[in-house]
């Protein structure tokens, strides 16, 4: 039995003393890949990192509703910097947007002069025959394309740690971005769902997909979630009996439009609330899953495993 975690924050300071025991106890438990997730410009820097050097970690990279205010140009950037260039060059293609970093292009094009000429760069196409050449001129910079989503963003109501024009700003640029990059996004919403939706709506048939991570809303909001286009993000609050909002959104929602993640360390899965929450403990929110729909443990993991890849583009 194969598990994604499809949202982890393994570059949470609570990881730093044992991350390599917690991804062997979520290899034992099944969870092969795990979704670390950036919430902000250093964050997202961490996660690109641990993806370089434990397999089977992706990043995202965004700025959290807690940090809108600090998102600009600048920030957005960088972002690029990190998703376009892991993402998009081993597809054969450079980022179309001038916001793409300028000394990377120039390497490029010196590596590749011989055969490919400057308008054609320009306009971001590499072939196949240069691509090796592109990597040798990269190789510091780009490496595997291991970001595979534009998040944590959206909109927190609750905390308001950012002013809510500030959040709903930040949270459409990086819509925008994630459109111009043609990348799934990770989306955050607590209390703030018709706002969020409010925003998406104009997105709707441009973005790649995307999924509401920890899904919080009623059947109705799910029912608009899944018409554009989005998935389902299934967390630790499954397992608390208070929930039977969430079942029924689990009850509802279509098996390839589930997605389960721990979000840890925060919102651990019964029998461990209160608790540091890990990877290995996914498998506790798709026996939950399971329990809730009545099927088998396989058939709830092989539907998110697949659904997982699919949105994200994972191999299989």
């Amino acid at each position: 039995m194969e598990l994604i975690d499809t949202h982890a924050h393994l570059t949470d300071g609570k990881f730093d003393s044992d991350l390599d025991s917690v991804l062997q106890r979520a290899a034992a438990a099944g969870v092969t890949r795990v979704i670390v997730c950036g919430y902000d410009v250093e964050s997202s820097e961490k996660a690109v990192r641990l993806s370089g050097e434990h397999g089977g970690i992706f990043a995202s990279v965004g700025t959290h509703p807690h940090d809108a205010s600090s998102y600009d140009l600048t920030v957005e950037s960088r972002y690029e910097e990190l998703a376009a260039t892991a993402y998009a060059m081993l597809r054969g293609r450079l980022p179309r947007s001038r916001t793409f970093v300028p000394s990377l292009r120039q390497r490029v094009s010196g590596a590749c002069a011989h055969e490919v000429s400057t308008p054609t760069m320009l306009r971001g196409r590499l072939s196949r025959s240069v691509r090796q050449q592109v990597f040798g001129a990269c190789a510091h910079e780009v490496s595997t394309p291991t970001v595979v989503a534009i998040g944590e963003i959206g909109l927190d109501y609750h905390y308001d740690f950012s002013p809510r024009p500030a959040q709903r700003a930040a949270f459409e640029a990086q819509l925008a971005l994630a459109q111009r990059l043609q990348m799934p996004v990770i989306i955050h919403s607590r209390e703030a769902m018709e706002d969020t939706l409010s925003i998406l709506r104009p997105f709707a048939g441009l973005l790649v997909g995307g999924v509401f991570h920890c899904f919080s809303g009623d059947a109705k909001e799910a029912a608009e979630v899944l018409d554009l286009g989005m998935h389902i993000g299934v967390d630790g609050p499954i397992t608390f009996k208070s929930n039977t909002r969430l079942a029924e959104v689990v009850r509802m929602c279509p098996g390839e439009r589930l997605l389960v993640e721990t979000d840890c360390p925060y919102m651990a899965p019964h029998p461990y609330r209160g608790k540091r929450n890990e990877p290995a403990y996914l498998t506790r929110i798709v026996e939950e899953i399971a329990k809730i729909r009545g099927i088998s443990l396989v058939e709830v993991a092989e539907s998110t495993t697949a659904a997982a890849c699919a949105l994200f583009r994972l191999p299989r």
